[in-house]
C-alpha cells in the first residue's frame, strides 16, 4: 500500500469534519491519498449538511483516495466533555500508529479544544507537546506560517513577564539547530536564511543591559561561527513590513509578537507545522470555531494549505 496522509478530525463538535468535507469537495482529484482518524457518522453529518456525497472507503486496500479509520464511538451531545476528550486522544493515538507503522506519509490535525482534552488528561498541553511525547522527543517546536513568513517562537504559552527568564544562549542555539535540521530534513531548505527579532522596543538599543546584547548577540555569533545564515536582532515593529521574501525563517521571542504578525492578514493563509519530529505534522492555523460549527460557513482554505504542505514537503505550497 502506498503511503497516505493521516488526518485527524479534531473535536467532534468543532469545524473539523466540515472543513475536511469542504477540502475534498474543493480539491477533488487533487485531494491527497489519506486515512482519516475519526468517526464515519461525524463525516456523514457534514456531508449531508453540505450536500456532498460520501467519498471514503473503510477498506485499507481500496484504491479510493480516502480511507476512513473509525476510532471512537459517535458522540451525540457536546455536553459529554470527557467522551470528546477521549475521542481526541484516540484519534491522535491511532494516527501515531499509522505513522509508526510506516504507512503514514505525514500528519494533518484538525483543531481541538485543549480544555476538553484536559478533562481526561490534566497534563495535556497541546498537539505539539503530545506528539513529541508519542514520538519520543524531548521537545518539538511550533512553526506558524502565512503566505510571507515562517515564524518559530523561542517561548510558547508563557506569561509575558516570564519570557525573559526562559531564554538563554544555550536554549536559543538549540532551538535554531533543531529548527534548521527539520527544515533541511523535511522541506529541503538546506541552508535557511534566519532572522531573529528583538525582545525589547527597538531591539534593546535604548537599554544598557538588554537581552539583545547579553543573550541574543552571543547566541547569534555562536550560530554564525557554526555556519548558520542568521541575522539580528531586528526591531519587531518594522520587520514584517520591510522583509517579505528576505528570510526562510523568523525567530520570535514570544507568542503574541510573532503570531499577531502571522495572523494579521487573516487565518485563511495560516498553518501550524510541528518541527523536531520524525515526520511532518501540519494543521490549520485556527481553532475549533464553536460559534460557527454546524452552520456550513467554515472556510477550508487553511486546511487545504496544510494538506498541500504535508503532502509535498514544500513550504512554498503556501
Amino acid at each position: 500500500m502506498n503511503k497516505r496522509l493521516v488526518i485527524t478530525l479534531g473535536d467532534p463538535f468543532g469545524i473539523g469534519p466540515e472543513i475536511v468535507v469542504k477540502a475534498f469537495a474543493q480539491m477533488k482529484d487533487a485531494f491527497p491519498p489519506s486515512v482519516i482518524c475519526g468517526n464515519k457518522e461525524d463525516l456523514e453529518k457534514a456531508c449531508n449538511a453540505l450536500h456532498v456525497s460520501p467519498f471514503w472507503s473503510e477498506d485499507v486496500s481500496s484504491p479510493d483516495p480516502i480511507v476512513l479509520d473509525n476510532c471512537y464511538s459517535f458522540i451525540d451531545s457536546s455536553s459529554k466533555v470527557q467522551e470528546r476528550g477521549r475521542a481526541v486522544l484516540s484519534m491522535l493515538d491511532r494516527a501515531m500508529e499509522w505513522i509508526d507503522s510506516g504507512d503514514g506519509l505525514a500528519l494533518v490535525t484538525c483543531p481541538i479544544d485543549k480544555s476538553v482534552v484536559r478533562s481526561v488528561d490534566p497534563e495535556f498541553v497541546g498537539h505539539t507537546e503530545y506528539l513529541a511525547l508519542k514520538n519520543h522527543k524531548e521537545r518539538s517546536i511550533m512553526m506558524m506560517s502565512n503566505a510571507h513568513f515562517n515564524v518559530v517562537l523561542l517561548t510558547g504559552h508563557v506569561a509575558l513577564k516570564d519570557v525573559s527568564s526562559k531564554i538563554t544562549v544555550e536554549s536559543m542555539v538549540s532551538i535554531v539547530h533543531q529548527t534548521q535540521q527539520s527544515l533541511q530534513q523535511h522541506f529541503g531548505i538546506h541552508n535557511p536564511r534566519i532572522a531573529v527579532l528583538g525582545l525589547n522596543p527597538h531591539a534593546g538599543e535604548i537599554q544598557k543591559h538588554s537581552e539583545e546584547k547579553e543573550i541574543f548577540a552571543p547566541a547569534i555569533q555562536t550560530l554564525r561561527d557554526q555556519g548558520v545564515l542568521i541575522e539580528g536582532s531586528f526591531s519587531a515593529d518594522s520587520f514584517f513590513s520591510h522583509h517579505r521574501g528576505n528570510f526562510d525563517l523568523v525567530i520570535s521571542p514570544y507568542h503574541d509578537q510573532g503570531l499577531i504578525a502571522v495572523k494579521y492578514e487573516g487565518l485563511d493563509t495560516v498553518i501550524n507545522t510541528t518541527l523536531g519530529l520524525d515526520f511532518v505534522r501540519c494543521s490549520p492555523g485556527h481553532g475549533v470555531a464553536y460559534d460557527i460549527q454546524g452552520k456550513g460557513i467554515a472556510n477550508a482554505s487553511s486546511l487545504i494549505r496544510a494538506l498541500k504542505v504535508a503532502q509535498t514537503g514544500t513550504l512554498s505550497s503556501l
